[in-house]
């Protein structure tokens, strides 16, 4: 915490396994950059996992950033008041097969610069008690396995337990896929930009 760029930054070709992390107030980059992907084979995917109780917030660039051909599991993470970036973004969308984005416990993605929580995926995403409210230029929570996904191999959006996406400046919360979209216990409220909450699991021009 408080250095003048990064906090933590790991590039590898390897697993990424961290517990209880901390990266705040860092000045001048992002809290926490994880990246497996960039020298890494997407034949042979590690994964990323935190677990423990984690806090990537107050950073001026973002507060995490993680980029794998694998898995991503985070446990309790809060990711809050980060200036000049996404609280946490997410990348396996370049996987050569689905691999999960899963977030346990809770996950607090408040008062962001670009956004709260972007999650870019061809596997399912799964989130528990997710607060991503007050984002000040960009939305609550945009969860993608569409884009880079498959319609023969349709992927499902779940959250679960109690969730917020609300007082954001371009919607609270969009979901992108082409499987199944569960919800649960969900506030999007006051979203001065756009919806409350945008779900689509067709594409528009009705192709699927």
């Amino acid at each position: 915490s408080d250095n003048g760029t990064y906090g933590l930054k790991i590039t590898t070709t390897g697993l990424i396994t961290l517990t209880n992390i901390t990266a705040d107030g860092n000045k001048n980059g992002i809290g926490a950059q994880l990246d497996n992907q960039t020298f890494g084979n997407p034949l042979l995917p590690p994964n990323v996992t935190i677990s423990g109780i984690n806090a990537f917030s107050k950073n001026s660039q973002g507060g995490l950033i993680v980029k794998t051909y694998g898995s991503i599991l985070l446990n309790n993470v809060s990711a809050s008041n980060n200036t000049g970036g996404f609280g946490a973004d997410l990348s396996n969308k370049d996987s050569a097969a689905p691999k999960p984005v899963t977030i346990t416990g809770y996950g607090y993605f408040d008062g962001n610069g670009t956004g709260g929580l972007r999650i870019l995926t061809k596997g399912a995403i799964t989130l528990s008690s997710i607060t991503a409210n007050n984002n000040t230029n960009g939305m609550g929570a945009y969860l993608d396995n569409q884009t880079h996904g498959s319609a023969a191999f349709p992927q499902n959006v779940t959250i679960n337990g109690s969730n917020s996406f609300s007082d954001n400046f371009q919607g609270g919360l969009v979901v992108r896929t082409y499987g199944a979209i569960l919800l649960n216990n969900v506030t999007a409220d006051n979203n001065t930009g756009g919806y409350g909450a945008d779900l689509r699991n067709c594409k528009l021009d009705d192709s699927i």
